[in-house]
């Protein structure tokens, strides 16, 4: 197709346009074109003109359209499906005014693809499925605002909760997406689950959601880390929890930069209010640097002997790293053994400190929360081992309280929960 054909194509507007700028869309996905059309029905000021709705285009069509008229403040292109995309948006860069911001959707979830559109000016990426909130806010936000996101001061700026086993099978990643759960719905903060396990982690399965690359190419190009390159990279499991993982094949070989994990958390901290790491304990660079960037250390054991030990270790560890981060046990799984168990009177001795919360063996609740994909407090509120993972929660400041559980509900069912354990 000539370019003159496809000026004549552009010659009607392609989406609403405001008086005080111009919203420019070219979509051709039917679900996204409905979606898109839902967004900017709900814009205030907007005036549209031409067809009574976004008639379908693609990245052609736009750089048809701002050949002759170059004047939209934002450009929304869908560039599923294109050969070369960063060719395509290099052409539609010479064809836009120097402010104009360009959204881009599309299906491919890299993160180098991603990095490179930001050099190429995208203002922002969306991998599809997008959703409604995404896309509105994206539409609703001034020019400026993805250029202030990677230099703007964090959300919060907290450190984050870091959760490691003191062995394998624990718990601690049940511990892990319990608390982020409670942080994201019960507190209402902006929270990202991150799992350190980059070749076997499993806080995806446990919520139901599959891994990505994104943060094994991270923590592998630490220099390119922002807030917008770490935001791409997270899966959205609710309106205030998200996801950080990856999956790579078990030979593979890593080498972790010094700067990685505190690189990554600053770019965290501009997107996220709360951020809880899962971490693997049979790593040694990314146990030591997540160490090192917490404010609270939550360490899971059960009741053998070798828990003990190996507690023992990571507590002198996480006093050498970190001596300003709060450290916390976890005794979970009691009850398992009736017979070589360590009772809790023993544990807390040995330990030299009170657990913070004792989560009784239930062959029933945490594996039906494993089963569905939710974690333990979402799936069976009323358990045992609910109550004991909110005075955890409480502990870590994951909530504050809620409405549904006042000062004297949260006593009692920590006092519970004591009582019952050391009842065996």
């Amino acid at each position: 197709m000539s370019s003159d054909a496809r000026i004549d194509r552009a010659a009607q507007p392609r989406g609403p346009m405001t008086k005080n700028g111009s919203i420019a869309t070219f979509v051709h996905d039917p679900e996204l074109f409905e979606l898109v059309s839902r967004c900017l029905n709900e814009l205030p000021g907007v005036i549209k003109t031409g067809a009574p709705g976004i008639e379908p285009g693609d990245i052609e069509d736009a750089i048809a359209y701002l050949t002759r008229d170059p004047s939209p403040s934002v450009v929304l292109v869908d560039l599923t499906g294109v050969a070369e995309p960063l060719v395509a948006l290099d052409r539609l860069a010479d064809v836009c005014h120097s402010d104009t911001r360009v959204i881009a959707l599309g299906d491919i979830n890299d993160i180098h693809f991603y990095h490179n559109l930001i050099i190429a000016g995208v203002t922002e990426y969306f991998v599809k499925p997008v959703s409604e909130e995404q896309l509105r806010t994206a539409l609703r936000s001034p020019p400026d605002a993805a250029a202030k996101s990677t230099s703007a001061a964090p959300v919060a700026g907290q450190r984050p909760i870091v959760v490691v086993g003191a062995r394998g099978g624990v718990g601690a990643t049940m511990v892990a997406v319990s608390l982020a759960w409670y942080s994201a719905e019960k507190d209402h903060q902006r929270t990202v689950l991150v799992d350190l396990d980059l070749s076997a982690g499993t806080v995806g399965m446990a919520l139901d959601v599959e891994a990505g690359r994104g943060l094994a190419d991270a923590l592998a190009t630490p220099e390119r880390i922002d807030g917008l390159l770490v935001a791409s990279a997270t899966v959205k499991c609710s309106s205030h929890l998200f996801l950080l993982s990856s999956e790579l094949a078990l030979e593979n070989r890593r080498t972790l930069a010094d700067n990685a994990v505190p690189l990554l958390v600053a770019g965290l901290q501009q997107n996220f209010q709360r951020i809880v790491f899962d971490v693997p304990r049979s790593e040694p660079g990314l146990l030591a640097q997540g160490f090192e960037q917490a404010a609270f250390i939550v360490i899971v054991t059960d009741f053998s002997l070798a828990g003990m030990r190996d507690t023992l270790r990571l507590l002198k560890l996480a006093k050498k790293l970190a001596p300003g981060a709060k450290c916390l046990v976890v005794g979970n799984r009691f009850g398992v053994a009736k017979k070589g168990g360590v009772t809790v009177e023993a544990c807390e001795k040995t330990l030299a400190t009170k657990l913070a919360a004792v989560i009784r063996e239930d062959p029933i609740v945490v594996p039906m929360a494993l089963g569905i994909g939710k974690s333990v407090p979402e799936s069976a509120p009323d358990s045992d081992a609910a109550a004991a993972l909110y005075s955890l929660a409480v502990a870590v400041d994951c909530v504050a309280g809620t409405p549904e559980q006042g000062w004297f509900e949260r006593v009692f069912s920590i006092a519970k929960t004591f009582v019952m354990a050391k009842g065996n």
